[in-house]
């Protein structure tokens, strides 16, 4: 009897598994997202330029490196960059997506004297900088990578 038990309760657990995942995956669909071309914005940048600042902010990220204002505004852009626009598949990219989040987010939200704002961006008025969720339309906090090299 509870061996029945506990085999409903996988498959009922299972089943709201699968289920959840069909409701994600039909609210996150590709038609949704492709509704607006964000490749056209952001500040142009060459992507080998793109990819050596990742590569130099990266470095320095994993020693601890302490930033001034300048660096933290770059790297946000980057991470805007990578989060809004790049393969996250990319692991040179994801590495530095995720080092970011963890170790630097908050000293860069804290040195650009950003706050909440919709949804779970942070903005900085003072640079007019998102950290985060980047609103279309905005051309101030992210790169746009010419790949055409």
């Amino acid at each position: 009897m509870i061996d029945t038990m506990k085999a409903s309760a996988y498959g009922l657990i299972l089943l709201s598994l699968l289920l959840l995942n069909n409701m994600v995956v039909k609210a996150q669909s590709g038609t949704h997202v492709n509704k607006f071309n964000q490749t056209d914005i952001g500040i142009p940048i060459k992507k080998t330029d793109f990819d050596r600042k990742v590569g130099e902010y990266l470095q320095k990220m994993s020693a601890w490196t302490k930033f001034n204002t300048r660096d933290y505004i770059e790297m946000v852009k980057i991470y805007n960059t990578i989060g809004g626009d790049l393969p996250i598949k990319n692991d040179f990219y994801k590495t530095y997506y995720t080092v970011f989040l963890v170790m630097y987010s908050k000293l860069a939200a804290k040195e650009l004297d950003a706050g909440f704002s919709k949804g779970m961006a942070m903005y900085s008025k003072k640079y007019n900088l998102w950290l985060g969720d980047v609103p279309l339309g905005n051309d101030s906090s992210r790169f746009k990578i010419d790949t055409l090299q």
